[in-house]
């Protein structure tokens, strides 16, 4: 599968206002007897990003077909993004995409990417 790149219409600055959650992979169980017992879920778990990104109107509609026709509706990976550490990563948009008109042409995007494990 070929990794999908994200467009140069669309600001590449993200806001990310520290919000990075890796996602829970600890199981614990409380035996009869003992301190809890924990491991981890599986080897490989995702970090998952809040972000926003403020952008014209022309790139408001450049994501959205971005986001419906090249990431078939978020379902495919993308890369061309960087964490908020600057590192760059493959990403994929969790859930749906919320587009709102803050004044009249500028548009901010909200998004949840998941970083997918490299």
């Amino acid at each position: 599968m070929t990794i999908k790149i994200w467009p140069g219409a669309v600001p590449s600055a993200l806001d990310f206002g520290g919000r990075v959650r890796p996602q829970a992979n600890k199981v614990s169980f409380q035996p009869a007897v003992g301190p809890t017992i924990e491991r981890r879920r599986a080897t490989v778990a995702v970090r998952q990003h809040e972000v926003s990104i403020s952008m014209g109107e022309s790139a408001a509609a450049a994501f959205l077909s971005f986001y419906e026709d090249t990431l078939q509706q978020g379902t495919l990976p993308f890369s061309g993004l960087s964490d908020p550490f600057g590192v760059p990563r493959t990403f994929r948009i969790a859930g749906e995409p919320e587009l709102a008109e803050q004044t009249r042409g500028l548009w901010r995007v909200r998004l949840k990417l998941e970083e997918m494990p490299s």
